[in-house]
């Protein structure tokens, strides 16, 4: 947030009043603010990147919530639950097979909870039956899931050349 929304803030939340586009008086109001950042404020206060007055404003009751690869222990729950969850949205029913799920619990997750959601909703779009198995992840992520072994690189090497050598037709190769 700019200093100038930050002091405009910190004035509003301070006088409980605020002056709208236009108006010629002031509007009273009554709110709590609940805020939440993924930005480390006492760092930023002390950089004077952002206002201490409003900090201790804002810093009444706070929650730390760590990502959750410092959480493995949710990450299964949070996937059965947004598998029921948009299951009944989408009115199927499906299991993870168990070898996705470890290595759905093993991967970091770096968009946390909206990366979690957004895969499971998307697994059961793409999966045809009420499995959900590793060929159901999309490719970017399933690379990142189950990196390639020496003999599964070694087995991608040999049809490519095959492929190149055969103008990529696939008939032939196949043969």
């Amino acid at each position: 947030m700019s200093p100038q929304g930050q002091a405009k803030l910190l004035r509003a939340m301070e006088s409980r009043e605020f002056f709208r586009l236009g108006a010629r008086s002031s509007t009273r109001f009554d709110v709590r603010i609940v805020a939440a950042t993924n930005q480390p404020l006492d760092r930023l206060v002390e950089q004077g990147r952002f206002r201490k007055d409003l900090f201790f404003r804002l810093n009444v009751a706070r929650i730390d919530l760590p990502p959750l690869c410092e959480r493995r222990e949710d990450i299964e729950p949070l996937l059965r639950h947004y598998l029921n969850l948009h299951g009944r949205t989408l009115g199927r029913t499906a299991e993870f097979e168990p070898g996705l799920l470890r290595k759905l619990v093993e991967y970091d997750w770096p968009g946390n909870i909206r990366e979690l959601k957004n895969l499971v909703e998307t697994l059961l779009v793409c999966a045809r039956s009420d499995r959900i198995a590793i060929e159901h992840v999309p490719v970017s992520l399933r690379t990142q899931l189950a990196p390639e072994t020496d003999e599964s690189a070694g087995e991608r090497d040999l049809l490519v050349s095959t492929l190149a050598r055969l103008n990529w037709n696939k008939s032939q190769a196949a043969r």
